[in-house]
């Protein structure tokens, strides 16, 4: 029986977070805590410097350029930290792909997920590598076969973790016959690969 041609259905459904959000929960409190520390300084330099009441009008706005500045320094580097990850070849899965990783060792190999959410007694992270300025909404059950077809996204990667543990990998690609193939990682370690989509 010939298998769905646009979607896979996957284990979870629910509370996901996307990469934005996880961003921005990482760099809110070195954010908070930077611009804290301009404070301090700047009421430091008050105390020892007199300002005439014409120069205080400059002051707010270098500190507000400053402000600014790192503001946008922070975003930056948020926004890179996808950027940053390995390019997961099928080579770099079998080579790193380990059943029993911890969340920090899967962070490590993989970088930051794209997507993250929980269902059917698992955590679902996903991995991805999206066409330049090219976005969608990564979907915990089901795989986009179609945008890996016509080449927005080279690859998605599923890591299934239990309790810290990773117990199930899936990788699916765009195989030379121009289908959808997945490679399977079971919690037995077992390696497996199949072609799970058929044209007409």
């Amino acid at each position: 029986m010939k298998k769905n041609l646009n979607e896979t259905k996957l284990r979870g459904n629910d509370s996901t977070i996307n990469r934005e959000q996880i961003a921005a929960r990482q760099l809110l409190p070195v954010f908070i805590k930077v611009t804290g520390r301009i404070a301090e300084l700047s009421m430091i330099w008050k105390r020892n410097k007199t300002i005439r009441p014409k120069e205080e009008p400059f002051m707010k706005k270098i500190y507000c350029h400053i402000i600014l500045f790192i503001s946008i320094l922070f975003l930056n580097s948020g926004c890179s930290d996808q950027n940053k990850n390995p390019l997961i070849t099928i080579e770099y899965l079998k080579d790193n792909a380990k059943i029993g990783m911890t969340e920090n060792e899967i962070k490590n190999k993989f970088g930051q997920e794209a997507f993250r959410g929980y269902g059917d007694g698992s955590d679902v992270w996903i991995f991805d590598k999206t066409k330049e300025s090219f976005k969608y909404t990564p979907d915990i059950q089901r795989v986009a076969h179609g945008e890996i077809k016509n080449g927005n996204l080279q690859y998605q990667l599923y890591i299934n973790v239990i309790k810290n543990k990773t117990i199930m990998f899936s990788y699916f690609y765009k195989g030379d016959n121009g289908e959808i193939w997945q490679i399977v990682i079971t919690p037995d370690g077992i390696q497996k690969e199949t072609q799970v989509s058929h044209s007409n």
